[in-house]
């Protein structure tokens, strides 16, 4: 009797710690980040202050060995809105400025309300595979981006169509080879929304065929850094005028980092997009956007830094006015804008960020100073959308904490 009494207290002393070990290999992160913003330079606009989230993010991940260098891993990531307002991040299908007037019409609750990287895969020495909702415009949007998820954020130039993620991806990426590593992305005919193709009139045959990407990254011993994306985006439209939309960005991004103290980054993109007609006549337009951006660590806590982009002129074979695919060929369609800020942290997981942006547009621009990581590409709840020939300009002050 005395040993099966023992027995059951040895059971019940190593029956946590087994479950504890099946649930070992999961992480539990999140990023909280809140800023009070101000923004003037933008008409009608009613409310130039304002407290924003800025892809504040709760997620669960975690790996399962399976042996002979395999591994299960998986990752479950949703926004964290603290404002109540907006997308919060959610970085797809987010609507253009001329379409976000209202960010708070958009809201879907403060947990949970939008899902980010979601997927499940696996890793092996011939490289990993994952499926789920992965990076699209992402996989560029934040390579020399200093001003991530701040004011002046670079998704408000190099995020072309407001896809960040796309649902149903299949991502497959080799092994590290010498510092080269490689990826393609396939992207099904369900994976990306049709509707955010100006001119195309979804219908019952309308959708997104089958498209895919590519990025090839080299790096040298954590001092350089080099990237490059191509995506070849597909999308077939029941208007039977305009039934084939191509999106074919190219895009070479360069990190140096010159000492423990600072770096200095550069991005060129161009944004090709086409169009065929019913009668098979291609249309064309492209523009060319580029940045360069520094920062360097001013003291042990404190970091200085400052980015510019140009946009330039939308350009193609087709008249003046025209739009292709949701880009307009025009003169004077480009844009500068100018970032400068400073990072402080608190501590290894909290920091202080201020930002002063300002864009100057083109008589036909109308690029803003925040990307998809801040609320609506707006500030909330109410502002008008950024339009020609408006000059954004504002100051950001966030606070971050990371765990």
């Amino acid at each position: 009797m005395q040993k099966k009494l023992i027995a059951i207290a040895i059971a019940a002393v190593l029956a946590p710690a087994a479950a504890m070990a099946d649930t070992g290999n999961i992480n539990v992160y999140g990023r909280l980040n809140a800023s009070l913003v101000s923004q003037i330079g933008v008409q009608g606009q009613t409310n130039g202050v304002a407290v924003n989230t800025n892809s504040s993010r709760f997620g669960v991940k975690g790996t399962e060995d399976l042996g002979d260098g395999w591994k299960a891993i998986f990752q479950i990531e949703t926004n964290v809105n603290l404002t109540g307002t907006g997308r919060g991040g959610n970085g797809n299908n987010v609507a253009s400025p001329a379409a976000t007037a209202n960010p708070a019409a958009n809201s879907t609750g403060a947990f949970g309300g939008q899902i980010r990287d979601t997927w499940l895969g696996l890793s092996t020495p011939l490289g990993t595979i994952q499926a789920g909702r992965l990076p699209m415009e992402n996989h560029w949007v934040y390579d020399t981006n200093l001003f991530a998820d701040q004011i002046g954020d670079l998704g408000a130039f190099n995020s072309m169509t407001g896809n960040g993620r796309a649902n149903g991806e299949i991502l497959y990426t080799t092994p590290n080879m010498a510092g080269f590593t490689a990826n393609v992305q396939f992207y099904p005919t369900s994976s990306v929304n049709p509707s955010i193709v100006t001119g195309v009139t979804p219908g019952p045959t309308a959708g997104t065929s089958a498209s895919w990407g590519m990025e090839l990254n080299y790096k040298f011993l954590d001092a350089v850094v080099v990237n490059f994306n191509y995506l070849n985006r597909n999308t077939i439209s029941a208007n039977s005028a305009l039934y084939d939309a191509e999106y074919k960005p190219v895009v070479l991004s360069a990190i140096w980092n010159f000492s423990s103290a600072g770096l200095v980054n550069a991005q060129y993109l161009r944004d090709k997009r086409n169009t065929a007609s019913a009668a098979g006549v291609g249309q064309q337009v492209e523009r060319t956007i580029w940045n360069i951006g520094g920062k360097y660590n001013i003291m042990p806590n404190g970091t200085l830094k400052a980015q510019y982009s140009r946009a330039n002129d939308v350009t193609g074979d087709v008249a003046a006015g025209t739009a292709v695919n949701g880009l307009t060929k025009n003169a004077n369609t480009g844009a500068n804008m100018f970032v400068f800020g400073f990072d402080y942290s608190l501590s290894k997981r909290t920091m202080v960020q201020m930002a002063y942006a300002k864009t100057k547009n083109d008589t036909n621009a109308a690029y803003g100073i925040t990307g998809a990581g801040v609320n609506n590409q707006q500030l909330a709840p109410t502002v008008s959308a950024v339009a020609t020939p408006d000059n954004p300009r504002g100051l950001g002050v966030n606070l971050t904490h990371n765990f």
